[in-house]
């Protein structure tokens, strides 16, 4: 639910579908969180990576079934959450 909220407010104010410079700060959010809580960061880094592809694929179909536009801020792909050196 709250991925259809987000591509809406997406869809209104044309932003991208992606931005990867806030998905950095997400996943950074994450691992300090986890990692003062006792987890691992690469834990938390692939918690927080699921999330977003998550939400990415469910804001993606949303935002193409209103405009078939799917504009991204950076190079982003399935695998670049998971290859990027966070």
């Amino acid at each position: 639910a709250l991925a259809e909220e987000i591509a809406k407010v997406k869809i209104e104010t044309n932003e991208p579908l992606r931005n990867l410079e806030v998905e950095k700060k997400v996943i950074t959010r994450y691992i300090d969180e986890g990692v003062s809580k006792g987890l691992s960061a690469d834990t938390m880094k692939t918690v927080a990576s699921a999330l977003i592809t998550e939400a990415v694929e469910s804001e993606s179909r949303l935002m193409n079934e209103d405009s078939g536009n799917l504009p991204t801020i950076g190079n982003a792909d399935r695998q670049h959450l998971a290859d990027d050196n966070i």
